[in-house]
């Protein structure tokens, strides 16, 4: 049971908040608010925590149908009760400051907000003629303070440019070397081998499925041939029973070309159509073998992911 429209309801009415207020500082229609107290829709998470911040509960007791929300003690809360108004947009400049303050009213029907704003108006315009009398008041500055300050902050900018610039051409420099290092290691090898990742780990045959663990071992259900070549894979892709695996060397086996298995080196991804398997290198370059209506991928440059089907290949590159 949703007890979420009910709760809204009891802390709005507490707080003698109209609905149209609320929707108005949450920056949504006041039929979509209603729709939550009805209970024919639900708020995201961020304009529940919005809602719980304007009722000063917590979030738990708010969404949480097995919590009884507690009501706020209106009579120890100031009269007026500042409450940010925040949209996608953020804060329009045309909107007025007095805009964005929410009355709370301890046990008083809505129809008297209008006089407690006129009240408080008066006591906010009283308090902020106080403060800035006092914000006019001048306190004295030794002479000798004045001297010594700018000496200070003179040194500070000379020392900050220079800082400045060793920090900004040591990242550039690590940024290089960092693009230099994966430029020349993606792709396996002995030295810098592959690793299992979300990539090509499930693939099903007509007889049986295999599964290549976090650690690198495999799970198989059913009969998978070729089990004993499959050592040391971190893809595996198939089509019917058509089957290609990448190594952690960046080496290929598939169960269709024998050539392919022994020369294609260097590759980070594959997969397997139904008649021809394709495998995408260190240099984003695709290679391909089988029929050739699936493998026009000659002039393919800059891939980054590869996918085989029914006699077609599918490149996406780096845009």
């Amino acid at each position: 049971m949703n007890r979420l429209p009910e709760k809204l309801s009891t802390l709005r009415k507490h707080f003698g908040y109209p609905q149209g207020d609320i929707a108005k500082h949450l920056d949504v229609q006041v039929t979509e608010y209603m729709n939550w107290e009805n209970g024919n829709s639900l708020p995201d998470i961020l304009i529940l925590k919005r809602l719980a911040d304007l009722f000063h509960v917590s979030l738990d007791s708010l969404v949480n149908n097995r919590i009884e929300v507690t009501l706020p003690d209106l009579e120890g809360m100031s009269t007026m009760l500042n409450i940010p108004f925040i949209s996608t947009n953020g804060l329009r400049e045309e909107e007025d400051v007095a805009d964005n303050i929410l009355p709370v009213h301890a046990a008083k029907p809505y129809e008297t907000l209008q006089q407690d704003s006129v009240s408080s108006s008066e006591r906010t315009a009283e308090l902020t003629k106080t403060e800035s009398l006092q914000e006019t008041e001048v306190v004295p500055i030794e002479p000798t303070v004045t001297e010594v300050i700018p000496l200070v902050k003179e040194e500070r900018k000379e020392s900050k440019p220079k800082l400045g610039i060793y920090a900004v051409a040591a990242l550039a420099l690590l940024f290089i070397l960092a693009g230099i290092y994966i430029l020349l290691n993606q792709g396996g090898s002995k030295d810098n081998p592959l690793v299992v990742s979300d990539v090509n780990r499930l693939a099903e045959t007509t007889n049986g499925t295999i599964f290549i663990k976090d650690d690198g071992s495999l799970e198989t259900w059913g009969r998978v041939d070729h089990l004993e070549l499959l050592k040391d894979i971190v893809q595996i892709s198939s089509y019917d029973n058509h089957m290609v695996a990448l190594y952690k060397d960046g080496r290929i086996f598939t169960s269709s070309n024998d050539t392919v298995s022994r020369s294609w080196k260097n590759n980070i991804m594959v997969a397997a159509g139904n008649t021809h398997v394709v495998a995408l290198g260190r240099d984003k370059k695709v290679s391909c073998s089988g029929v050739s209506a699936a493998c026009k991928v000659d002039t393919w440059k800059n891939i980054e992911q590869i996918y085989a089907g029914d006699n077609i290949t599918a490149g996406i590159d780096n845009n």
